[in-house]
């Protein structure tokens, strides 16, 4: 097996399952017209998650409502209620939180560059988008169950409840918007996360 073989095997173990069932027309889910941003708010959604995954090693079921905290607190579209209309937008707000008091331990804006490459391989590999909005559907999921069985102060936990109950609905939209987008979308959305990413490093 040739280095490029193996490293595609590598990645694709790492791929996490995708829908248990099969999803119905987006049309059936909203008759409503889709954003024209959402490509943009996928690549805000998946540098959170990617986020999430290198600060709890890959394991985000050690503490689900802790990964999905972290993922609102970089996500501007899942923690803020955000709309960003440009990839530089997206990855600015991403990049600026992961250079943030909370989370710099990290390693600043080098670490969270790596993170947008990150997000372009993800974006290159195309079918695996769905299975990761799958997975974090389900760390937010898990999340909330967790917050069920914990007994913080009763107003702090249905604000957490409610904003995690928020996300997934988006992430679930999101979900059965990406399974109808054509394959070269990704790849045309990955040049641009690059050409951004060399833009922001410039800086």
């Amino acid at each position: 097996m040739s280095p490029e073989d193996d490293q595609e095997s590598s990645q694709a173990s790492e791929i996490p399952p995708g829908p248990e069932t099969p999803l119905p027309p987006l049309s059936k889910l909203s008759s409503a017209k889709p954003s024209p941003f959402l490509a943009v708010h996928l690549v805000d959604i998946i540098y959170s998650y990617c986020f999430a995954l290198s600060l709890y090693n890959s394991d985000w079921q050690s503490d689900a409502t802790g990964s999905a905290m972290v993922v609102l607190s970089v996500s501007s579209v899942l923690g803020q209620g955000g709309q960003p209309e440009t990839v530089l937008e997206a990855l600015s707000y991403c990049l600026e939180q992961t250079c943030s008091p909370a989370f710099r331990q990290m390693g600043g804006l080098q670490f969270g560059l790596g993170l947008v490459d990150d997000v372009i391989t993800l974006l290159t590999l195309g079918t695996a988008l769905l299975c990761l909005l799958c997975d974090l559907q389900r760390m937010v999921q898990a999340g909330e169950t967790e917050l069920k069985s914990e007994k913080p102060r009763k107003s702090r936990r249905a604000e957490i409840r409610s904003t995690l109950k928020q996300a997934e609905r988006k992430i679930y939209f999101l979900k059965w918007w990406v399974r109808e987008q054509p394959g070269e979308a990704w790849s045309s959305l990955g040049v641009i996360a690059r050409a951004e990413k060399k833009f922001i490093a410039k800086l």
